[in-house]
């Protein structure tokens, strides 16, 4: 029986250039922001690609001249690493002039995770609703190709050890395989989402699922049937770029799409050339092909440099420009790095490669090393811009309360312990944002604080907003919880903050909060709703070390208080319809506005946010005044004892 490892028609097969081309597209134009929200899925298609084609060739090897390990690895090394050295070594530099201290230290992890070949394993450590937007991490797409480089260390000795069974045992073997890591995939995506979008394990079936294309009978004869298939795979391929996005539980079943449209267009094609596989041997598609590693490489570096340079939301013509930078630096890198090493024109030897790997690799990590040893080399930039970027760095209260915690009555603490008042603050991530004003007040006032937050989960009962990071259907439970504890632990005080203009638009938004209010002043508990600060234009420290950088006037930096009514109407409204003797609205916008009605990004040369809608440590505490004068005022309207 003749099998696809024997690739009949040649043994280079232009079309999957052309498919490289269409997966380096999509993924170029998810990154960019140009209309292809699940662009993503061009690194599965990459996947497929390179199962397929390592496979091929060990397999053909074992058939013929036989197969070396040595060998592989070393034609890995010269395919993988020149190009990808080059790269990081020019970030590094240019990260030099362009990062912040904060940002630069991480870069320097990042290249040392990378060049040891997991830089998978630190994104999934380093990734959360903290870490940093994506968009402004240089090496975060280097995840794909340590997962590559780790299947690649392993699965040689997985075909030698299948070698001489016979080929129906070895296709059942690695389909029952494969189909087992894609369930272990759909699991993990649904309890561990992180962990399942960068580890191998959950990754492995996509490399896997192209080596089952070499394992199965090749196509009798072309037919209708090919071309059907043919054109069903690319349509896959690009239906599922168009229709995902970032809310879509990926990679799991969500990810068969877009690899059985990748398998099922490489099998069609492996005969003869079907129509689409005619179209996608074309020369346009086979050179956007042959840069499309380190077109890989180039594009994102580039973007995030802009993005820094000039803020997240670059302007169209800056995206187009920074792909254009980037197409132009991966016939560069490709014409003078690239191909040279791959060819063997530069380093035959293969004693050569592996002595200038191992002192390249070395030399990379020890000059890493030199910057997280410098925290970031911070002496370098001007002293503004960093006081600026600070802001992002040493944000305060970031405690995430879980369920448990609140249950075994762990929550963590602030102010004066056993002060005479007891307050505690209940709320997302804009409520932790108040936490480090609210510190300060109530060590002022002598009162004894409890933090009860979680990111994206509303001090709402009753209520649950779906979010990649917040309790979801355990808010419930959470919202009865952090109630009890208020209750049991005798909180005169509580302070609700969120992110309401999220929340506004659900229908049952009104009741949950009415019916929270009053389970809390029924309890003999003061409610204090804080009304949400506005939401900033961009990300607030890289705009203001932004403006400074280009010389412009940070002071008028800022949303306007009618951008930000209307944006918070509906929120605004209910909330402040709520006001009582039991109830009291605290308003940031009292401290945080100025006289020309403008919510003020910055203040004396301080941030007061750490992204765009967070309060930074500074803005935190310019909410001091009105915590301190919260409490003065409930002690002066009754006795401590009269809030139960």
């Amino acid at each position: 029986m003749n099998f696809v490892a024997g690739m009949s028609r040649s043994s280079y097969r232009p079309d999957i250039d052309g498919i490289r081309a269409i997966a380096v597209t999509l993924v170029l134009l998810f990154h960019a922001n140009l209309g292809c929200s699940g662009g993503f899925v061009g690194v599965d298609v990459f996947f497929v690609i390179s199962g397929y084609l390592i496979t091929g060739l060990i397999l053909r090897q074992q058939e013929t001249t036989g197969f070396s390990l040595l060998s592989f690895w070393i034609r890995r090394i010269r395919r993988i690493i020149p190009a990808s050295l080059f790269l990081v070594l020019c970030t590094v530099i240019a990260g030099y002039v362009i990062l912040f201290a904060g940002e630069y230290h991480e870069l320097a992890q990042s290249t040392i995770a990378q060049q040891l070949m997991i830089s998978n394993v630190f994104f999934w450590k380093t990734s959360g609703y903290f870490a940093g937007p994506s968009e402004l991490k240089p090496l975060l797409h280097t995840w794909s190709l340590a997962v590559e480089e780790q299947f690649y260390l392993g699965y040689p000795f997985l075909l030698v050890a299948m070698r001489r069974m016979p080929r129906p045992t070895a296709t059942a073997l690695m389909s029952v395989f494969t189909l087992f890591l894609v369930v272990l995939s759909e699991y993990a995506v649904r309890r561990h989402p992180s962990a399942a979008f960068y580890l191998l394990p959950t990754r492995a079936w996509e490399l896997l699922a192209g080596a089952l294309i070499c394992y199965v009978p090749q196509p009798a004869q072309s037919g209708r049937k090919l071309q059907l298939l043919s054109w069903s795979g690319i349509a896959a391929i690009i239906g599922s770029a168009m229709c995902f996005d970032h809310h879509t539980r990926f990679p799991g079943l969500a990810a068969l799409l877009p690899v059985g449209g990748t398998m099922a267009l490489i099998y069609a094609n492996t005969l003869n050339s079907t129509g689409i596989g005619r179209i996608l041997a074309s020369k346009p598609f086979v050179i956007v092909g042959l840069l499309s590693y380190s077109l890989y490489l180039w594009h994102c570096p580039i973007l995030v440099y802009a993005r820094h340079l000039y803020g997240e939301d670059l302007a169209l013509p800056q995206r187009i420009g920074a792909l254009m930078l980037s197409l132009l630096c991966a016939c560069i890198s490709w014409r003078f790095v690239e191909q040279p090493f791959r060819s063997g024109s530069s380093l035959p030897s293969s004693k050569r490669v592996f002595v200038m790997a191992s002192a390249t690799t070395v030399m990379t990590i020890c000059i890493a090393f030199v910057i997280v040893a410098c925290g970031g080399l911070p002496d370098r930039l001007d002293p503004r811009a960093s006081a600026y970027a600070e802001a992002r760095e040493h944000v305060s209260f970031r405690t995430q309360v879980g369920l448990e915690d609140v249950q075994n009555g762990e929550v963590p603490r602030f102010g004066v312990k056993e002060g005479s008042l007891k307050c505690l603050i209940w709320g997302d991530s804009h409520a932790q944002a108040l936490v480090f004003g609210l510190d300060a007040a109530c060590k002022e006032e002598d009162v004894d604080g409890f933090q009860a937050t979680y990111s994206s989960t509303p001090p709402l009962v009753d209520f649950i907003f779906k979010s990649a990071s917040g309790l979801n259907e355990q808010s419930r439970a959470y919202s009865d919880l952090v109630i009890q504890f208020a209750i049991e632990n005798h909180v005169d005080v509580v302070v609700l903050g969120g992110n309401w203009s999220s929340y506004s638009w659900h229908s049952m938004f009104e009741s949950c909060l009415t019916h929270t209010v009053q389970r809390l002043t029924k309890a003999g508990i003061q409610v204090v709703v804080v009304l949400d600060v506005a939401q900033q234009d961009a990300d607030v420290p890289l705009m203001l070390a932004t403006a400074v950088r280009l010389h412009r006037y940070v002071e008028g930096l800022g949303v306007s208080t009618d951008l930000h009514n209307e944006r918070n109407k509906v929120a605004d409204t209910v909330i402040r319809g709520l006001a009582g003797s039991d109830v009291t609205i605290v308003d940031p916008a009292d401290v945080l506005v100025d006289t020309r009605g403008l919510w003020r990004a910055e203040l004396d040369g301080q941030a007061l946010y750490y992204d765009d809608d967070h309060l930074s440590n500074e803005g935190s505490l310019r909410l001091k005044p009105l915590f301190a004068g919260l409490f003065d005022r409930l002690r002066s309207r009754a006795r401590i004892g009269d809030f139960h």
